[in-house]
């Protein structure tokens, strides 16, 4: 409530219509305590006024309240009113003026109660209450949007008082808990998954300690074998582990290796295999069998054409060759066949750092390489009704050439 001047107007007003026209002896001399004439006031005698009277709350604690002064005016600075914005009296607060300091500990907006007798709080943060608020990363079960950041592969990110409750992870207390912990799991399968840390979480397959590929567990935790993708390590993957369907559980090619018209065991550079089929000079194979490796009866045959350098040890393999160093790896036919066929040896020779260059026909290594561990495939599709004959030449560290040659044919 706030004082006005119209409201003293009014009260002059009456005093001249309803007081007794003798002037006030305090006008000219002392109060004789009898309000009189102009007067508001004349000692004791306040015309029954009181400060609420004034637009005022209450009389200030310890003060006299409203009073008469020696020239018979009212003296309002005994009064305190809550809501003028000034501090009075046994006030806490009033409007927008807090005491110093006085805020939300974590945040918020803090006022002063209506009364002036202390502050409302009820505008502050709370962490702990399960709200998100302003200032807070979290509270509870309450994220927002966050996810869980790199270098963490997926998940749901936790709170540090993710458990309602008192004991136990994710139980913390207090107002510093409203933060995420990324490391904190409540079961396996929540908080932030981190592949390479050794336990396999949330959606990974595998888990083996490390990002390194070609060791059976793939960078992002997936298992390799049965991915589709012939992945270091591997002779094939037809994109599951089951048994009998030319690529077995291990990814290792179900049958015999062909020559491929080298000569063993001194100049075999090179071994040849195809999945699902047994290999020869001529492998026929029919939209959809077994050696149609996409499974899909589609106008073609995806044939895995697997490869094998030296005395790489392979499930059907007899009297290996003698392990010469590589120097050069051509493919003659067919053209589409290169690309594919040159792009998987160089992941191998990336993989083990070997180094080479390559043309879009040749690849060449410098110093000529030993390649008995390496093993891969590459993709070859040849349409229904049709064949494709592959040539490829190795150039070994003496010069001995391995020209190995394949017919592969597709029928409906």
């Amino acid at each position: 409530m706030y004082r006005t001047s119209s409201l003293k107007a009014a009260l002059t007003l009456a005093i001249l219509l309803f007081a007794t026209p003798a002037l006030a002896e305090c006008l000219g001399g002392s109060p004789d305590g009898i309000r009189q004439g102009i007067e508001e006031c004349d000692g004791n005698d306040l015309g029954g006024l009181t400060c609420q009277h004034i637009c005022a709350d209450q009389e200030t604690p310890g003060s006299p309240g409203l009073r008469c002064t020696n020239d018979c005016t009212l003296d309002e600075s005994g009064c305190q009113t809550c809501g003028n914005g000034i501090i009075e009296g046994d006030e806490f607060c009033d409007g927008d003026t807090l005491p110093e300091g006085a805020a939300c500990p974590n945040g918020g907006t803090i006022r002063c109660q209506f009364t002036c007798l202390g502050l409302d709080t009820s505008q502050c943060h709370v962490c702990g209450n399960g709200s998100l608020e302003e200032g807070e990363a979290c509270d509870q079960g309450d994220i927002g949007d966050a996810t869980c950041p790199p270098p963490y592969h997926g998940g749901t990110p936790l709170c540090r008082n993710a458990c309602i409750g008192e004991q136990g992870p994710g139980c913390c207390t207090g107002p510093d808990c409203c933060e995420f912990d990324y490391d904190l799991k409540l079961t396996y399968a929540d908080g932030c998954f981190l592949c390479g840390n050794g336990s396999v979480e949330g959606y990974e397959e595998c888990d083996d300690g490390n990002s390194a590929p070609g060791d059976g567990c793939s960078p992002d935790c997936y298992e390799e074998c049965g991915n589709g993708i012939t992945d270091l390590g591997e002779q094939c993957d037809d994109g599951n582990q089951i048994a009998g369907d030319g690529c077995t559980p291990a990814c290792n090619v179900e049958g015999e290796y062909y020559l491929g018209g080298g000569n063993e065991p001194s100049d075999c550079n090179l071994k040849w295999a195809i999945a699902g089929a047994t290999p020869g000079w001529s492998v026929p194979c029919v939209d959809g069998d077994a050696c149609d490796q996409d499974g899909l009866q589609n106008g073609q045959c995806s044939f895995d054409v697997v490869y094998v350098f030296n005395e790489s040890i392979l499930a059907g393999s007899t009297n290996p060759c003698v392990n010469t160093a590589i120097a050069a790896v051509t493919v003659i036919n067919p053209p589409e066949f290169r690309g594919p066929f040159l792009d998987s040896i160089s992941q191998h020779l990336d993989f083990w750092s070997i180094p080479f260059s390559r043309d879009p026909t040749t690849l060449w290594l410098t110093p000529a390489e030993y390649l008995g561990d390496i093993t891969g495939s590459a993709s070859l599709s040849v349409a229904t009704g049709a064949q494709v004959d592959l040539e490829v030449l190795v150039l070994d560290a003496i010069g001995q050439i391995d020209n190995d040659s394949m017919t592969l044919s597709c029928s409906p």
